[in-house]
This record gives structure tokens, sequence and C-alpha cells, in this order.
């Protein structure tokens, strides 16, 4: 999506997976929610793996300074955050690109909470909706872009690592966080290795029986 990667600051924002969150102040538990799915994604992912873009829907009042009051308000310090605005046209057709829907309310504006899962060339990949929101909504499809399983480019060296780390990074719900547990697959690897030894068991034991059948058929044939 043009109208966020690659703005306001350069290209900064292209290149990763990026999480935008479409907003009008004030929305403080819309924040709070979506800054602890950050750290615990950044936890499990990366801490550069994705970027955040939090977006004021209605200008004028959603200008810099406001935007960047709100980041210090919430305890945003994240430097792969930025709190961003712009002009109305510009907002409004970032709004109909991303699906965004607000209507005119008496107290200002209703809509949908909406967070938007943005792949490195700006296409839209998944939406959440939802002030909050179960943590797997948010991380997994952030962690299938960031482990870029479907690139058909990859080795199949590449290919197995990237699905190995895919599918290792598991969400725990005991502890509500993401972590890597690679038991699954080395539970694989040793049953692989105990079913291929029995088959060589197997193998060797019934080559050696038929030889020595073999043998003994020739050893005991009778003389014309």
């Amino acid at each position: 999506m043009p109208s966020i990667c690659g703005r306001p600051r350069g290209n900064r924002w292209c290149g990763q997976p990026d999480r935008s969150q479409l907003r009008r102040s004030p929305v403080p538990v819309t924040t709070r929610n979506l800054a602890q799915s950050v750290r615990k994604a950044r936890a499990a992912l990366g801490e550069e793996s994705f970027n955040v873009v939090t977006i004021g829907f209605d200008p004028p009042q959603d200008n810099p300074e406001t935007m960047a009051a709100h980041a210090r308000q919430q305890g945003v310090s994240d430097p792969g955050w930025a709190f961003l605005s712009g002009s109305r046209d510009t907002v409004r057709n970032l709004m109909t690109d991303i699906g965004f829907s607000y209507w005119r309310a008496p107290k200002g504006y209703d809509h949908l909470t909406q967070t938007t899962i943005i792949d490195s060339d700006g296409v839209i990949y998944a939406q959440v909706y939802g002030e909050l929101v179960d943590l797997p909504q948010l991380v997994e499809p952030l962690k299938r872009l960031v482990f870029d399983i479907d690139n058909k480019q990859d080795s199949m060296v590449d290919s197995i690592i990237k699905r190995v780390s895919y599918f290792c990074t598991d969400y725990d719900p005991v502890t509500g966080a993401y972590k890597f547990d690679y038991s699954p697959f080395l539970g694989m690897i040793i049953g692989a290795v105990i079913i291929a030894s029995v088959i060589g068991f197997l193998v060797v034991n019934v080559t050696a029986h038929r030889r020595r059948n073999a043998g003994r058929a020739v050893q005991f044939k009778p003389d014309r």
C-alpha cells in the first residue's frame, strides 16, 4: 500500500511486514492492548521483524503534535512504531485503500477498531477487528509473513529451516506468550531414527537369513 509503505520517512517502512492501526483520539485501550501484543510478537519473531504504524484519521485534530502526545501518554517508545497523521485527502484515500469505515456521530465519529497487516510489498495480508483480541489473531499472520514460508524461490535447505522455525514458534496459552519449542520436531526425528533402525535391523537379518538358507541348499544339493 503506497500511502503507508515509504511514507513519511523515506523507505524506512518498506521491505518488512507492517501492522497498521487506524485511530481517532482518544483510544488508549486499543493502543495499550496493541502495545502488549507488539512486545510479545517481537520477543517471538525478532525486534526488527516488523513495523507498526498508528494513523490518525481525523485531521486536523489528529496532527503530528497530538499523535506524538498520544504515543507518550501510552508509554510507546518502540523505534519501529510510528504515530502518523496526514492531510484530509491523503487520509481519506488511505482509508479507502485498506477498507476502513467510519461515520459521523453526535460526539465525533463511530468506527470499527481495525488493525491491518500488510506484507513487505504493501499488499493487505489480514484484517483484525476489535479493541481486545487474542494474541494469536495478530501474531499468526505476522509469523507467516516474517518466516516467509510461502517463498517459492527458497532453496530446499532454506525452506526446511524456515518451516521448522515457523512450526516451532508456538503459542502457549498458559503463559499467554509465544515460545520456541523444538520438542515436536525432536520427537519426530527420534521416532524416525528408531523406525529406520528397526527397518535396517530387519533388512540385515532377513538378508543374512536368506543367504544362510541359500548356502545350505547348495551344500546339500545331491549329485546327479
